[in-house]
């Protein structure tokens, strides 16, 4: 293994888009480890989010269906969404999991922090573990673009559904197959 590595360093940066709270282009200017020079090298940052593997009492993991536009397709995704400007990942994937579903759960793990392009960066994806979920009030999703079908799911019927490429969506699936690996009581666990 090569432990000689050394990172890019930065020297310019200027934004070249932006949508406020979602979405900003930079252009960089980098020196590389053996002192070249490369311009622009684009780097996209997009508001971080988090999302939630929660399962209830008896086993089902609270998945949700809805259109998502970059695949274009109806897709099985987890619970989430944006972190707001200076709000915790922890305390966002509380609030969406509730406002999304209605479910609030009693035991919370951090998974993992994972940037979503290993490039461009493209914001990070904070996940979350959450048992003990219980159904608390109606959904009431931020009014948007978004229409959702909560749906609990048996293990069976989520590694199944994954296997069928319900699931396109990375930053989802990671989440699924991350909670797929833990153990959990119920049904078919």
């Amino acid at each position: 293994m090569n432990h000689d590595l050394k990172p890019w360093k930065l020297l310019e940066s200027r934004e070249v888009f932006v949508v406020p709270r979602r979405l900003s282009v930079s252009a960089h200017a980098v020196e590389l480890p053996d002192g070249r020079r490369y311009e622009p090298y684009y780097r996209v940052d997009l508001a971080d989010q988090a999302w939630v593997a929660a399962v209830t009492n008896d086993g089902r993991y609270i998945c949700q269906r809805q259109y998502k536009h970059g695949p274009g397709r109806i897709s099985l995704t987890l619970p989430g969404g944006i972190v707001d400007p200076g709000e915790e990942p922890l305390a966002a994937a509380r609030r969406e999991l509730l406002e999304e579903t209605g479910y609030a759960c009693q035991h919370w793990q951090h998974l993992g922090t994972f940037c979503r392009n290993n490039n461009q960066y493209c914001g990070e994806e904070h996940f979350f573990w959450a048992t003990g979920a219980e159904w608390k009030q109606e959904p009431d999703p931020t009014p948007n673009l978004e229409e959702i079908e909560t749906v609990l799911l048996t293990r069976d019927e989520l590694t199944a559904a994954v296997a069928e490429g319900e699931a396109p969506v990375l930053g989802h699936l990671a989440g699924i197959l991350m909670a797929l690996n833990r153990s959990v009581p119920g049904p078919d666990a």
